[in-house]
């Protein structure tokens, strides 16, 4: 098969694919599922613990989670999940739950439910606590009330016996509660029944040891069906349907995550996500038309098969239920527009140079297509091992970032090498020869001026010198001033109150303190950028933080239902760091094993050392700033770890190429050489790279402004550390070989000549 017919046959297949992402994401906003901090609702992450000192056993976690199915399937939302997240813990989802309160409290629930027979209850101070409850119970709640002493009492049944629970009204049209029970339950029942039925003996219902009714037996119940009355709500009655319908908790539940987010408080957030999109793409479309011309064109082709496969995968993956769409999900696809728009630079400046070495268009065409998308695809395999290992190991939204970012790392490759290579190929057999000039290349035989040479290795001791000085003082401004954590790590809650153009700072704190928050003198109050607050308390308890802003919205006169509602628990930050520790170790160990097997060891110990250098330096800028450390900061700093090596990978692509058969020149020389040969594509590449996370920062929202943040001063720092670290450090450290000494030697001898 002739080459033309090869690149024709690609193009057909990326029309197929289009046509059918087309058709699996149109229209896009009922083809792609929305999370929760788009959509609005509740997610919640629940941390189990075992009853007593024996271990939290497989069986007791699966028995767990099928309870939290049952009673998530009693909240009737279509779109409900339960995930296990770990050993010990499960992220549950409620889109569009209008009462976060108590969603949280039915979920919580031991579910402990236990059937007395109350004449066996010796102690009338136990009886008069039972008969306060009921009292209180139909007067609306029992808050101030204690619940009955364990052992106070005996049950002569629990609520594992019950098969169904469901809401049913009594003789006066009052909601109740009807079970049905297993053959054991109703054995039990019938006995117990046949023996208060005389007498009218009443049966004391106790659910998690406050009592719920006591109604006398009338006559035996020999079915296993019987009712639970009480002064319900036909809300309450189906909240206790949830919770008898699954059974008791076979361990107790923590609350240690719960973000509630209102629907238009979502909706603004995505408006924003999608402004800084659009924005990015814009400055990565008119920076590759005006200075590729033609090529850059073709890029936007390239763009545009890109984000039509891409979005197309994201409608397959929300059909199967595998994907919804978030925030940080929304940073990881701008980003990759830097991603896709780096493949087509490395294809075009590697295309100018094999054109001005000599080589016809055509020829050229073939060999800057097979070497640039060989490099791009290393320098991806660098960017998905910190991605995969963020995915893996890291906890909550930021696994939504993560995965976008590895889905468009592999569509950006599908994209180059079935549009962007084969239209290449094809212009360079006809209007590239045509017309050079409309594509930005050298037409054959035309004069070529000497393009300046600049000495970086000669430089590298002042390379060194600035690097080991950015580090010192970064470490010195750890140590000295110190990174302020975020609630994900030290606990609280983070509370975001709209329309409130009229109100003040001081209101909202007075507000915070009749509300009961604690201290509030140390609450942080941010103004937004949308005429709101962002509020950050010590709070972590979950109901507690749910009052303090329901309280804080009546006073103020602010609207509740767009809520955004973070509440951390003390223990769950240090799940957060050891999960960001244990993902930052393995991205490095990857990544230098990776580095080590394709090229070698030497390369991969210059390249991670660049890479801690890199990680401290954006630290100490961060902690300059004041901005808190939050889940998406570890994210921009794991991306970093895969993004700071991209043009290092470029770089070493070339000194390997060009080490092959090294005679006649230093290895220090020829690293010169070769960083000046790839110098405009790691400008551009890295330029490219910053221009979404630029428009990320000022248009994304607060939510996702430190992350852009960390990543642009991350972008730029790696940049600098590949010319001025890991590239002269390599070769530093690759002269010491006794062939390259040799080679030096020989250098220095011909120059005293």
């Amino acid at each position: 098969m002739d080459p033309k017919t090869r690149n024709l046959i690609a193009l057909a297949t990326v029309v197929v694919l289009m046509a059918l992402a087309f058709w699996q994401a149109w229209p896009v906003q009922d083809k792609i599922a929305q999370g929760l901090d788009i959509k609005g609702g509740l997610s919640v992450i629940l941390t189990a613990e075992p009853l007593g000192s024996g271990p939290l056993t497989e069986e007791s976690m699966e028995r767990v989670e099928t309870i939290l199915l049952e009673r998530v399937d009693g909240f009737g939302l279509t779109e409900a999940t339960v995930q296990r997240q770990g050993a010990n813990a499960f992220l549950i989802q409620l889109p569009g739950v209008s009462d976060a309160r108590q969603a949280l409290e039915v979920l919580g629930e031991p579910g402990r439910l236990e059937f007395v027979d109350l004449s066996s209850v010796t102690e009338s101070a136990t009886i008069d606590l039972a008969y306060q409850h009921i009292e209180a119970d139909r007067a609306g709640g029992v808050v101030d009330l204690e619940p009955l002493e364990p052992g106070s009492y005996e049950p002569f049944m629990t609520g594992e016996v019950i098969t169904s629970a469901q809401v049913t009204t009594d003789q006066f049209g009052n909601a109740a509660v009807s079970v049905t029970m297993s053959p054991a339950g109703t054995q039990t029942w019938g006995e117990v029944t046949t023996r208060l039925a005389p007498a009218r003996g009443q049966v004391l219902i106790v659910l998690d040891g406050y009592a719920k009714s006591a109604p006398a037996v009338q006559e035996p119940i020999l079915t296993g069906d019987t009712q639970i009355t009480g002064q319900f709500t036909f809300d309450e009655a189906k909240r206790l349907a949830a919770v008898l319908q699954a059974g008791a908790l076979p361990v107790d539940l923590t609350v240690d995550e719960s973000r509630v987010v209102g629907p238009t408080l979502g909706q603004e957030s995505l408006q924003q996500g999608l402004l800084a999109a659009l924005m990015g793409l814009a400055l990565v479309v008119v920076f590759m038309v005006v200075y590729y011309r033609g090529l850059g064109v073709v890029s936007i082709g390239g763009l545009i098969v890109y984000g039509v496969l891409l979005v197309g995968s994201l409608g397959v993956l929300s059909s199967m239920g595998a994907f919804a769409l978030t925030l940080p999900g929304i940073a990881g696809i701008i980003l990759t527009i830097g991603v896709a728009a780096d493949t087509s630079i490395l294809i075009y400046e590697r295309l100018k140079e094999e054109i001005d070495r000599g080589k016809t268009h055509r020829s050229a065409a073939k060999s800057a297509v097979r070497s640039a998308i060989a490099t791009s695809i290393d320098a991806d395999i660098v960017a998905l091992v910190s991605a995969v290992a963020l995915y893996a190991l890291a906890i909550g939204p930021v696994r939504g970032f993560a995965f976008t970012l590895i889905l468009g790392i592999f569509i950006d490759l599908v994209a180059a090498i079935l549009f962007t290579g084969p239209v290449v190929r094809l212009l360079a057999e006809g209007w590239m020869t045509k017309a050079p000039w409309l594509f930005g290349v050298h037409g054959i035989g035309e004069e070529i001026a000497p393009k300046s040479r600049i000495d970086f290795m000669g430089k590298r001791r002042i390379f060194f010198a600035v690097s080991g000085a950015l580090v010192a003082v970064s470490v010195a401004v750890l140590l000295f001033v110190g990174l302020t954590f975020g609630i994900d790590f030290r606990g609280g809650t983070s509370m975001t109150f709209v329309g409130a153009e009229s109100t003040t700072t001081e209101a909202v704190r007075s507000a915070l303190e009749a509300a009961g928050v604690p201290d509030t003198a140390n609450a942080t109050i941010q103004p937004t950028d949308e005429g709101g607050f962002i509020v950050r308390t010590a709070e972590s308890d979950t109901a507690a933080a749910q009052r303090a802003f329901a309280e804080v919205t009546s006073a103020l006169s602010l609207p509740e239902q767009d809520a955004n509602v973070t509440t951390i628990g003390p223990g769950w930050g240090k799940s957060v760091t050891n999960a960001a520790i244990l993902a930052l170790a393995v991205s490095i160990l990857a990544i230098l094993l990776y580095i080590s097997i394709r090229f070698e060891y030497k390369m991969s110990v210059s390249a991670v050392v660049a890479l801690v250098h890199d990680t401290i330096v954006v630290l100490g800028v961060y902690a300059l700033s004041g901005r808190e450390v939050t889940p998406n900061t570890i994210a921009a700093l794991l991306t970093i770890l895969g993004y700071s090596l991209y043009d290092t990978i470029v770089v070493f692509h070339r000194i390997r190429e060009n080490a092959t058969g090294l005679t006649r020149t230093t290895f220090m020389d020829m690293t010169n050489e070769s960083i000046n040969q790839v110098l405009m594509r790691w400008a551009n590449t890295g330029l490219i790279q910053v221009m979404p996370v630029v428009a990320l920062f000022f248009f994304g929202g607060e939510t996702l402004r430190d992350f852009a943040f960390a990543m642009a001063v991350g972008l730029v720092v790696a940049a600098y550390s590949t010319i001025s670290l890991a590239s002269p450090m390599y070769a530093v450290w690759k002269e010491r070989e006794p062939r390259f000494q040799a080679l030096r030697r020989k250098a220095e001898a011909h120059a005293a000549k």
